[in-house]
């Protein structure tokens, strides 16, 4: 582990937020967050989880550098994660349920000193740690990160997993014609509304092992990209990979290839077309081409919105619009 991550354990395990003794979920996340940074660099990490009886549903989490039972091991970072009290109450008050309808069981959890209690029956907070245990698994593989859990066995009891954890290396798909003009648009456009090209800024939602920061769009107001005679008009809705700068470097993830312009959430409807006009204003349209990308309707759903205006503005200043998928079919 290099310094600069061995930096980071440390600034997490001294600042993280507590909160009757359980950490809250955005400590939960950055800790998620911390896993997929340390699995890209360092070879042979595992996570161990395992209920505490008496802690209100909590799930001690910590990360080993590696999956030796030596007692004296450290961990990298841990967190005490909260089963989420819906979860907790269904379980608790819910009938015990029988052994064939939970999944997942491990071997030999029925056997042993101890269990006579549990002969055909499960105890009730079981699948409450399930579910909260599966929830930050999942969370971890949205970040890249593979998790191979170890078979259980007679020492480790019913409420203790290991996992072992590495990079998914699997490449990303292809980006898709629309979502190379959008990552562009972000990268070298003109936000909506106003008339210099700048780049978006981001809010940062996640890391992911071999990827890096993943983040949104903190502007919802749209952007225009100019490129030679072609003009795209794209949302800002999506997930993007970006670097240390804040700079977006390709799209990730959620780029609707279809949306209403009149609804989505990263474009102003009810501004579209004086936002539009104030970004081209300077600029020749005379005999362009523009593209409202992923559009699929002309702004017929929305009695506020200004799309109908906007294709109008354009068309009176010399350019042929595309306002909708259909129109703009094998163009873009």
């Amino acid at each position: 582990m290099n310094e600069e991550l061995r930096r980071r354990t440390q600034n997490f395990n001294e600042h993280r937020e507590v909160q009757y003794v359980v950490h809250t979920p955005e400590t939960v996340q950055r800790f998620a967050d911390l896993t997929a940074q340390v699995v890209e660099q360092t070879e042979g990490v595992c996570l161990d989880m395992f209920m505490q009886i008496g802690m209100h549903g909590a799930i001690l989490t910590r990360l080993m550098e590696n999956a030796s039972y030596e007692p004296r091991q450290e961990p990298i970072a841990e967190v005490r994660m909260n089963i989420p009290d819906d979860v907790m109450r269904n379980a608790m008050h819910s009938p015990a349920r029988m052994r064939w309808d939970i999944p997942n069981l491990p071997e030999g959890f029925f056997n042993g000193p101890g269990r006579v209690e549990y002969a055909c029956r499960v105890p009730a907070d079981y699948q409450a740690y399930i579910n909260t245990m599966e929830s930050f698994v999942n969370s971890l593989a949205q970040r890249r990160v593979v998790t191979s859990q170890e078979p259980p066995d007679r020492w480790s009891g019913e409420y203790s997993r290991r996992f072992h954890l590495s990079v998914n290396r699997e490449p990303l798909s292809e980006m898709s014609p629309i979502a190379r003009v959008v990552t562009e648009a972000l990268q070298n456009g003109i936000p909506l509304g106003e008339t210099e090209p700048r780049s978006a800024r981001m809010s940062f939602i996640q890391y992911n092992a071999g990827q890096g920061r993943i983040g949104t769009p903190a502007e919802r107001s749209g952007y225009v990209l100019i490129n030679q005679n072609d003009i795209y008009v794209v949302s800002t809705t999506g997930s993007f990979c970006m670097n240390e700068n804040n700079q977006v470097t390709r799209a990730y993830a959620g780029i609707f290839e279809q949306l209403c312009f009149d609804c989505d959430r990263g474009i102003s409807s009810y501004r579209l077309a004086e936002d539009l006009e104030t970004a081209l204003a300077e600029h020749d349209l005379n005999g362009r081409r523009v593209f409202f990308v992923g559009s699929t309707n002309r702004g017929d759903c929305d009695s506020t919105s200004t799309f109908p205006r906007a294709i109008e503005m354009l068309q009176s200043r010399g350019a042929t619009v595309y306002a909708t998928n259909e129109e703009a079919n094998g163009l873009i």
